[in-house]
């Protein structure tokens, strides 16, 4: 079993396509200009993830992005080749590096923002598989999802309860 498709919230998909097309370098797999659909997967011919550009319609999924950016976490991880090319090529594209962001002890680096509303990681191929972030948290209040194989924990503590349902969209429970 394997991911085939995931999706990350954009504030507008259109223009979250002209960038992970053109900018990223990943390939058109379906667009509809007038439903707003946006899909885009690696462009290197391999089998890959498609990405699903999903526009942010339902408050929750507002909610959710605004928490994972206001918490300086990336919304998703891409591994490159190259990975100091990479970062020199997007920052003479104009993209923002987020410095303030780093914390080696979590590998957490190379963080900019995509311009489509989130905060993006980048690391070597040989890293981006096995990204493991902890933080210690409030064990009674926290959002929790895991992203193996390219994949995240992460656990927020809140000052108050937040409550939500299962979405596959974000991969994991909102308790």
């Amino acid at each position: 079993m394997r991911v085939s498709l995931t999706s990350i919230p954009v504030e507008d998909p259109i223009a979250a396509h002209r960038v992970y097309t053109e900018l990223f370098g990943f390939k058109s797999e379906r667009f509809e200009l007038e439903a707003e659909l946006a899909v885009v997967t690696a462009s290197d011919g391999g089998a890959s993830t498609s990405l699903l550009l999903e526009p942010m319609g339902a408050e929750f999924v507002r909610d959710f992005q605004k928490k994972v950016y206001d918490s300086g976490l990336p919304i998703i991880v891409f591994g490159v080749d190259d990975l100091p090319a990479e970062v020199e090529r997007l920052k003479q594209a104009g993209l923002i590096f987020r410095e303030d962001l780093a914390n080696p002890d979590w590998e957490m680096e190379n963080l900019f923002e995509d311009s489509c509303g989130n905060i993006v990681m980048l690391q070597a191929n040989e890293k981006a598989s096995s990204v493991r972030l902890n933080q210690i948290v409030n064990d009674r209040d926290y959002i929790e999802w895991y992203f193996e194989f390219g994949q995240i924990e992460y656990r927020e503590a809140f000052a108050g309860t937040f409550t939500g349902p299962y979405d596959p969209c974000i991969a994991g429970y909102i308790y």
